[in-house]
């Protein structure tokens, strides 16, 4: 399946938080793909590349679908090849424990909400 070092697939697992406008930016511009199993995966035009958009199965807070628990969120750390973060300093310190390389988008300058 998907992840394996022969195999081609990659799936793109997007953890939104709070960002309700990223998930209706993705599910507007993507296609939903049939027969998923109930995981929300979309396609673009690469048959190759699926988006998921997570959710944790065990949501502290409803209202918040797309807010990623701790034991959920490291349990995706560990299944990623690589992570895409923004340079915050408790996912960043939890990606270098684990071991997981990271690219961190830094487009707004890095910790642009800290007041340095």
């Amino acid at each position: 399946g998907a992840g394996r070092d022969d195999d081609p697939r990659l799936r793109v697992v997007v953890i939104a938080g709070n960002n309700v406008k990223l998930v209706q930016r993705l599910s507007t511009a993507l296609t939903p793909v049939p027969d998923d199993g109930g995981l929300g995966l979309l396609r673009g035009t690469n048959p190759l590349v699926t988006v998921q958009i997570a959710r944790d199965p065990n949501p502290a807070r409803p209202d918040k679908p797309y807010f990623i628990g701790s034991e959920e969120l490291t349990n995706l750390m560990d299944l990623a090849s690589v992570c895409i973060s923004k340079p915050g300093g408790g996912s960043t310190a939890e990606l270098a424990y684990r071991g997981t390389p990271c690219v961190l988008d830094a487009s707004k300058g890095a910790m642009h909400w800290e007041e340095l």
